[in-house]
């Protein structure tokens, strides 16, 4: 669904949900407003549970959310067939078409997650290390994504490639005289691009001593990152562009400030102007 008419669907789910519990409220007694209540009881968690989480990370908030979502789904497709095949007049006709948004929304959003997990590459098995590798192929923005503790999808970032793994398995002299064209002084190794410059193996990335803090899996996705010493970067994943794109915004304290405004940024910049 795209951004606006998505936008359009929740304002005017949250007015009918709120205008249908109202009603009920007030005509509790009947055993049709009760039903209603029952099934818009869900949805009203739902919604109350999505705004929450965008100004507070609760605890076990997750998943009342994903639990929600599920009963929603269910008792709004629910209550649309029931009133759909139980109109007998044009108001009720009506009144079924009213509460169409309802399922849509929620069948619209389970089918967005669907299709968004479809696309994710599985991640691939390392082949094993040959006694003479091949030259290892450049790295792609997206194999640039460093998340360690979240889902298999995400691969692990590597910056130093072939040479590194080289230069820790193999004997240092033998790489150097056999692999990399040089002659390395005793317990070195000189590894060199392909416009002979030389490439210090021992370069660590610069997001290597960060770990997840928090994660925002919505249609846009952020994951916050810090560091032992309050450090801290922020990367975006947006699939607006008709591929996945990652950018990032980094800072050097102030993580639960700068996380708050994560969706209203606009300094995210690509990994090597970030970095």
């Amino acid at each position: 669904m795209g951004f606006l008419f998505r936008a359009v669907l929740v304002f005017y789910n949250l007015v009918l949900t709120g205008a249908l519990l109202f009603s009920g409220v007030r005509s509790v007694g009947t055993s049709a407003n009760r039903v209603l209540l029952l099934f818009l009881l869900p949805v009203a968690v739902y919604f109350a549970a999505a705004g929450i989480r965008r100004i507070l990370a609760l605890p076990g908030l997750s998943a009342i959310k994903g639990l929600a979502f599920s009963l929603s789904l269910a008792t709004t497709s629910l209550l649309f067939v029931f009133n759909l095949l139980g109109a007998a007049n044009s108001s009720e006709y009506l009144f079924a078409l009213l509460v169409a948004p309802l399922p849509l929304y929620f069948w619209g959003v389970a089918g967005g997650c669907l299709i968004k997990g479809l696309r994710k590459p599985q991640a691939k098995e390392e082949p094993a290390v040959a006694e003479e590798p091949a030259p290892a192929a450049p790295l792609t923005r997206k194999d640039q994504v460093d998340e360690p503790q979240r889902r298999d999808f995400l691969k692990r970032i590597g910056s130093v490639g072939l040479g590194l793994l080289a230069y820790s398995i193999l004997n240092p002299k033998q790489v150097g005289a056999a692999f990399f064209g040089s002659v390395p002084g005793p317990g070195t190794v000189a590894i060199k691009d392909t416009t002979d410059t030389k490439i210090d193996p021992a370069i660590k990335s610069p997001i290597d001593a960060f770990g997840i803090s928090a994660i925002d899996d919505g249609a846009t996705s952020y994951y916050g990152f810090i560091d032992k010493n309050g450090a801290w970067y922020i990367l975006k994943e947006a699939p607006d562009t008709g591929y996945d794109s990652y950018l990032y915004v980094k800072g050097d304290t102030g993580f639960s400030d700068n996380w708050g405004t994560r969706k209203t940024r606009t300094d995210y910049a690509y990994f090597n102007q970030t970095f």
